[in-house]
Parts: structure tokens; sequence; C-alpha cells
């Protein structure tokens, strides 16, 4: 990574947070509803404390919802971020619509960066995220990183700034004319511990990868790739029951009830005495509009 990061300095790097309750009726304090509950905003805040940038991360629903919500957004007042001098600066966070308070939540299918590690430090819950504080000047150079949210493991928080950011590979902030800034952006970097699957194979799915006869249709007919995570319970003989989608990307396309339907099917299962309770990452390669005869 380039530059020198410094996790500890005189004072941590503070992020920008919301200053004030929202006016009535605005969509940042509106309850979270169907449309709403996965809408994740990246804003720019400046050291006025004033929002000068807003996009959707994750789509609320359409162009113009998104486009409503970020107005909505844009009117709030935030207490500017700070760097590790406590020189007021440009800040750069992600905001889920509802909850506009930073730590209010931490969604692992919104992470910046994943890091999957062979096994969870002692004491760690899988997956876990740690949310930092990164310093980053004009060119890119990472000045600073700290957890301002952690993860409940040191070794983790520590891994965060060290590998997590590097991941990440964070871009300098832009002013609201389009210049490069000096910006405390937010990171949130997940890690995780996946047990290995064994799938069925079938020379007539040949192209489709694991996944095999799941893969979704719609997927396969526009040659979209993706993936889902599922944390299972696992039988001493290595089937999976029970199975809870706790990420999928890119989301609309069913990777998740796919893989559902796989452990559901008896289409996959890890090796015989696992664990009780398994986290599984189940891979959808393009398929090159693959048909099954």
């Amino acid at each position: 990574m380039p530059g020198t990061i410094g996790s500890l300095a005189l004072f941590a790097a503070v992020l920008p947070q919301l200053s004030a309750a929202p006016a009535p009726g605005s969509q940042a304090e509106g309850r979270p509803t169907p449309e709403t509950a996965k809408a994740l905003f990246r804003l720019t805040i400046s050291p006025l404390g004033q929002v000068e940038g807003c996009r959707a991360v994750i789509a609320g629903g359409n162009p113009a919802f998104d486009s409503r919500a970020c107005a909505s957004l844009m009117r709030d007042q935030y207490t500017p971020g700070m760097d590790a001098e406590g020189k007021k600066i440009y800040g750069v966070i992600s905001v889920p619509l509802g909850a506009p308070v930073l730590g209010s939540s931490i969604n692992f299918s919104s992470i910046d960066a994943e890091l999957a590690l062979k096994r969870m430090p002692g004491g760690a819950a899988n997956p876990s995220v740690t949310r930092v504080a990164v310093v980053i000047d004009e060119s890119g150079r990472v000045e600073s990183c700290n957890p301002v949210v952690a993860g409940g493991v040191k070794a983790l928080d520590d891994l965060a700034c060290q590998t997590g950011v590097e991941t990440a590979a964070p871009k300098p902030a832009q002013d609201k004319s389009g210049v490069r800034i000096r910006s405390v952006q937010s990171i949130d970097i997940g890690f995780a511990s996946y047990t290995p699957l064994i799938f069925k194979t079938s020379s007539a799915y040949a192209g489709l990868g694991g996944p095999g006869p799941y893969f979704p249709e719609r997927a396969q007919r526009l040659n979209v790739g993706g993936y889902a995570v599922l944390g299972c319970v696992s039988d001493p003989d290595g089937a999976l029951r029970k199975c809870a989608v706790q990420v999928e990307a890119p989301e609309g396309f069913a990777f998740g009830i796919a893989s559902v339907r796989m452990a559901e099917g008896k289409w996959m299962k890890v090796a015989p005495n696992s664990g009780d309770h398994v986290l599984v990452r189940i891979e959808f390669p393009p398929s090159g509009n693959f048909r099954a005869p």
C-alpha cells in the first residue's frame, strides 16, 4: 500500500456524523420499507458539514427513488470529519436509509472488501465486519487508519488496516466541482472462513460449475455470474440443512434461492464432521449461455 499507515496518532481520525435529527418527512428518518430496506448511499461531506455528493451503492428500487433519497439526504447537516491532528477535512461515509448514524448497522452484504481466512481467530464471529476510518490524500496515499466500529477481535481489527484497506483500494474523494481532495473515508472490511463444498458432477451440465442444474435460468441466458453465501447446519455425514442466505451478489438473479435449493436437494455437501454450523460460499461462474440438453 502506498505510504505509511499509522493506526495510532495524536488523535484518531473522526468520520462525519449526522449532527441533528432529520426534518419531518425526510427520507432519512423514514422507517425502512421493502423498497428502502437495502438502500445504501455514499455521501461526501464538506468541512462545513454539508453534503456535496451522494450516490447509491445499493439501489433502493429505481433511479427516481434513488434521486429523491439523495435529494433528501443532501438537506441534512453533519458534524464534519477530522484528520488525525484534529483538522476538519472532507469525509466520505456510507449511510443506510432510515439509519444515517455511524455504527447503527454494518451489513456484511455491503462491505467494501472481504478477506477470506483459513480460520477465524478465537472469539470472532463468522462472518465479522470491522469499520475503519482512513485518511486519504489527494494522490490516493493512505495517511492513517484506525478502527471506529470494531469487529470484536483485535487481530481482525489490525488486519483490517494492514491488508483490508489495500484490498478495498479506496480512491481519493472529489469535491462538488470534481477536484480531488484530502478526506477521511469510512471503509467496511469483512472477514469470513468458508467450509469447502463437495458438489455432485454431471457431464450434462459441463460449463455450469458446481451449481450444475441449479444455475438460475435468467443468469444463464444473460451470461451473468455471481455468488451466494449460506449459513447452514451441517449433519455428521456432511449434508446441509436449515440454510439461510447471508449474502448474494449481484442481487436479482436468484443466486441465493438456487443455493438453498442445492443444499435441500443434496446437490452439495461438506466433508463429514465439518462442525455443527458452517459458512459456505457458492460460486456461479458465467456460463457462456450454456444450455443443458
